[in-house]
């Protein structure tokens, strides 16, 4: 199978690349599909890979052996230099000339000197030099091209800078989370999600959050809307230990990467299928595990629904700071059938969920080394 495109090797390096996030990226989709009965740490390991991948994916193939499809051509132009085309015949040599003298013997007339491309005769205009080699249309369009997808990057990654800063902001001025009677011990709680008494986490209540976050990089820190002193004991305990399940699983990182693919690839769509399918894994991976950690799957459920409710607040609006997780209605109906009516455990389970992630790893490393043959093609002479 040939590809005939009228673009030089530079536009084919980046329709290469676009072809490639696409048959990863749906290739992850898929795989989720297959993997909808498996464990939620499956399908949130899945993602995790696939946007990994697909962040790395420009400069991975340079990283792999490269794999070439058999049958599959793709023949760009070749670019070359706009006053030295390919298969130009070399200018004419004639030693005779050089000496001032015709062949017959017979002077020439007087020449002047200085002339662009050598001697002219006097009272003459100078030829204008000869153009040859490819038009340069292919290299304005993959100029173009670059442009608008760097523009696109850029503001992606200004709006991402400035969510950082948010969240840093609101962490400063957050007030400490006081301590009492009735009131769970967050270290205690901690150490249940599995985080280590090295790196302790922060609790802190703003009045400028509506719902419960949980974020930070380098420091990870809990934050809670003034409304959940008044919570009950069981509600409260609930919300941290699902706040520190995620700083647990380094959710907050795997969002940064999530945002950081689709900031990369902000004009294709399965980068921000693959966004919203990875945050619901997430939540889904996060549920499960609190609900192992409390046993009691009815209550969680009533708790998520009573902290959504919270949202109504015109600040719950606002969407959260970049590298904050937080709750979002639009998969919450999906999240309490899951807690609900979990898949029930079979036997190989395990297996197959391994099967389904090195079978995925595998098809990304795959897909980065695959390319198609690359041929050049001269292009067409200029009509006279």
């Amino acid at each position: 199978m040939s590809l005939p495109l009228e673009m030089g090797p530079g536009l084919g390096a980046v329709l290469l690349l676009v072809a490639r996030v696409t048959l990863l990226l749906g290739g992850a989709l898929a795989l989720a599909w297959v993997l909808r009965d498996a464990e939620p740490a499956a399908r949130h390991r899945l993602w995790t890979g696939a946007l990994l991948l697909a962040l790395v994916l420009p400069a991975l193939p340079r990283l792999l052996p490269e794999l070439t499809l058999p049958g599959v051509t793709l023949r760009t132009l070749a670019l070359g230099d706009a006053t030295e085309g390919p298969g130009l015949p070399p200018e004419p040599s004639h030693p005779s000339y050089a000496s001032g003298e015709r062949p017959d013997g017979a002077a020439f007339p007087t020449l002047a000197e200085g002339a662009p491309g050598g001697w002219q005769p006097q009272g003459r205009d100078p030829a204008p030099a000869p153009t040859h080699g490819a038009p340069a249309g292919p290299n304005r369009t993959l100029t173009l091209v670059l442009a608008l997808w760097g523009a696109g990057t850029a503001v992606s990654l200004a709006g991402l800078g400035l969510g950082l800063g948010r969240g840093s902001r609101l962490v400063a001025r957050a007030a400490p989370f006081p301590s009492g009677p009735r009131v769970p011990s967050p270290g205690h709680l901690a150490r249940r999600a599995g985080i280590s008494r090295r790196n302790p986490v922060r609790v802190r209540v703003s009045p400028e959050v509506a719902v419960p976050l949980a974020g930070g990089l380098v420091r990870p820190c809990v934050l809670l809307p003034p409304v959940a002193l008044t919570w009950p004991r069981e509600r409260l305990e609930a919300v941290l230990l699902h706040e520190f399940v995620h700083l647990a699983h380094h959710d907050p990182a795997r969002l940064l990467l999530s945002r950081l693919v689709v900031a990369l690839y902000w004009f294709h769509p399965l980068a921000w299928a693959a966004h919203a399918r990875a945050a619901e894994a997430r939540e889904v991976a996060c549920d499960a595990r609190v609900v192992a950690l409390l046993g009691s799957p009815s209550s969680y459920a009533r708790h998520l629904l009573a902290v959504s409710e919270n949202q109504v607040a015109p600040r719950a609006l606002l969407p959260s700071p970049a590298g904050f997780t937080g709750l979002h209605p639009s998969n919450l109906e999906r999240r309490v059938m899951a807690i609900l009516d979990p898949v029930p455990p079979t036997s190989g389970r395990s297996s197959r969920s391994f099967i389904g992630l090195a079978g995925g790893l595998g098809w990304g490393l795959a897909v980065a080394a695959c390319a198609p043959a690359l041929v050049q093609e001269a292009p067409a002479p200029p009509n006279a």
